[in-house]
């Protein structure tokens, strides 16, 4: 249940932020190359919960996402998103995507912990597509 919570606050966040019309006209496609999550505590079924959902930071190809599960002013999960914005084949730098949305670009350097975090991906990618 984490990784579609995790899709749709990521849709929503996007959605706050300027990313809708673009999306709708067909300037922008999100894609999310990567979640990952660690689960200390299942979420109880029926049961409310909060998700916290913020930009984590960002590099020149890559926005990531941050995702913080709390029930019962506990913290059960946090997650993370990798995701990109494409048109026509190919992914768009993020400064071109803040030009797209009306926004001035500003560095927002993801925190090294989470960049570790997909780094990890790249490599277990890179082994399995060579071994086959």
């Amino acid at each position: 249940q984490y990784p579609v919570y995790m899709g749709l606050s990521s849709w929503a966040l996007c959605t706050r932020a300027n990313f809708a019309k673009p999306i709708l006209s067909g300037k922008l496609t999100p894609v999310a190359a990567s979640q990952k999550y660690v689960c200390r505590k299942s979420l109880k079924l029926w049961s409310s919960f909060i998700l916290k959902v913020s930009f984590a930071g960002w590099d020149d190809k890559w926005f990531y996402h941050q995702h913080i599960f709390v029930q019962n002013n506990e913290i059960c999960a946090i997650g993370s998103s990798k995701l990109a914005a494409w048109h026509k084949k190919k992914i768009i730098p993020v400064p071109a995507v803040f030009d797209t949305i009306g926004y001035e670009y500003k560095e927002k350097p993801p925190p090294e912990w989470l960049l570790n975090h997909f780094i990890e991906d790249s490599h277990s990618y890179n082994k399995i597509a060579a071994s086959l």
